[in-house]
C-alpha cells in the first residue's frame, strides 16, 4: 500500500479556511460594531437581531463549506489556494465523512480546536480525526492517485 499524500502546507490552509470563514467574521465583527454599547454584557447576547444575524451568517457557512465539499471536494478556499479533501489513505471521502468533517466545524467557530491543526501530524482538525479526512495539495493528491492506479494495474486485478 503506498501512503497518503502530504498534509497541506499549514499556511495554506490557514489561508483557506480564513477565506472560507469570511462571511462569517465580516457578520460578527459588524454585529459587535452596531451594537448598543451602553448595554450590559448580558444584555448584548440577549439582542434578538444579532442572534439572527449571527445565526444566518453560520448557517450560511456550514452550507457552503458542505455543499462545496459534497460537490467538488473542497470549498472556495481550498479551490483558490489549490487544496482538497480525501481520506487519511489518500482516496476520495465518502458522503458521511464529508457530512461528519462539515457538522462539526461548528467546534471551529469556537477556535480552539484548531490548535490540532498546528500539532497533528496529519494536521487535522478535531472534525478530520472523526471523519477519517485531511487536507492536501490537490497535485498531491492526484499524484498519489496516479500512484495507486501504477500499482493496482502492475499487481494485476485482485480476485
Amino acid at each position: 500500500l503506498l501512503p497518503p499524500p502530504p498534509p497541506a502546507p499549514l499556511m495554506l490552509r490557514a489561508a483557506a479556511g480564513f477565506l472560507d470563514m469570511l462571511p462569517f467574521l465580516v457578520t460578527v465583527a459588524w454585529v459587535t460594531a452596531h451594537q448598543d454599547k451602553s448595554l450590559a454584557p448580558q444584555e448584548r447576547l440577549e439582542d434578538v437581531p444579532a442572534l439572527i444575524a449571527t445565526s444566518i451568517s453560520i448557517a450560511v457557512y456550514l452550507l457552503h463549506t458542505t455543499l462545496s465539499e459534497i460537490f467538488t471536494d473542497r470549498t472556495l478556499g481550498k479551490w483558490l489556494f489549490g487544496l482538497q479533501v480525501v481520506t487519511v489513505e489518500g482516496t476520495a471521502p465518502n458522503f458521511l465523512q464529508l457530512i461528519i468533517r462539515n457538522i462539526l466545524r461548528v467546534l471551529d467557530l469556537l477556535w480552539f480546536p484548531l490548535i490540532l491543526v498546528v500539532i497533528s501530524p496529519l494536521r487535522q482538525r478535531s472534525a478530520d480525526i472523526a471523519a477519517g479526512t485531511m487536507v492536501v495539495r490537490r497535485e498531491d493528491a492526484a499524484a498519489t492517485s496516479a500512484d495507486k492506479e501504477t500499482q493496482n494495474t502492475e499487481n494485476g486485478p485482485k480476485v
